[in-house]
């Protein structure tokens, strides 16, 4: 499927959803990703000139900690090619590391029509969402790369275009010990305060995101899903 449209996509069915709406879309030869339900929080840009970031929004007036002259958390610079005309730009990475992800996202991502639902991954599987800048509008990740998985292409306005991928994969003991780590560890069981169903950021669950770096260099978010045991819900 081509888009010059704004594209949405989510885990897990409208019934019950495992994540928010992802949401990519184009400005010409410049793209950008963000979650519905912190899409006025932070995006992820990435610019034709190759100045590529993560930042806060201007309208959420959040500046990084140590950093406060921006608004910028991560910057880098588009990557060479790792293979001729093919250009890997970020990632979005959805773990089920356990049983424990257990609670939906409210963020209404129900609402949308337009959302494209994924299959939420099997326990200690992840699914990633790659983004793939090819030279030609011709080109073809299974033709050219042997990789399956397209959901959406962009043909963009300098004559590229941008690939949407869903790519899956069994996690390793190691990177399933980091996600409960991070989840239950450094969040803390029964460290997240709610009252009925309902907190600050508007729901009691949900997911959180972790921006670190993939094992092939560029950006990669990490979705991580919570449970209710970290959650110190008050009726």
């Amino acid at each position: 499927m081509t888009s010059n449209d704004a594209v949405r996509v989510a885990f897990g069915s409208p019934e019950a959803p495992l994540s928010g709406a992802w949401r990519f879309w184009v400005n010409g030869s410049d793209v950008y990703l963000s979650i519905r339900e912190q899409g006025g929080i932070w995006k992820m840009s990435l610019h034709e000139s190759g100045e590529w970031f993560w930042a806060f929004t201007r309208e959420s007036g959040i500046k990084v900690t140590d950093r406060p002259d921006t608004r910028r958390g991560k910057e880098w610079t588009r990557a060479p090619e790792f293979k001729p005309g093919w250009v890997l730009a970020a990632a979005i990475s959805v773990p089920r590391a356990d049983d424990k992800h257990d609670l939906p996202v409210l963020d209404g991502v129900h609402k949308f029509d337009s959302v494209i639902w994924l299959e939420e991954p099997e326990i200690g599987w992840e699914v990633q969402l790659v983004l793939l800048f090819a030279a030609d509008q011709e080109a073809d990740p299974e033709r050219d790369l042997g990789e399956s998985g397209a959901i959406v292409k962009f043909d963009l306005d300098n004559g590229e275009a941008l690939w949407l991928m869903a790519q899956k994969r069994r996690m390793t003991a190691e990177e399933i010990r980091t996600i409960v780590r991070i989840r239950d560890e450094e969040w803390g069981q029964g460290t997240l305060s709610g009252t009925g169903t309902g907190n600050a950021a508007g729901s009691v669950g949900g997911p959180i995101h972790w921006v670190t770096t993939s094992p092939k260099g560029p950006p990669m978010i990490v979705q991580i899903g919570l449970g209710e045991h970290n959650w110190d819900v008050k009726s």
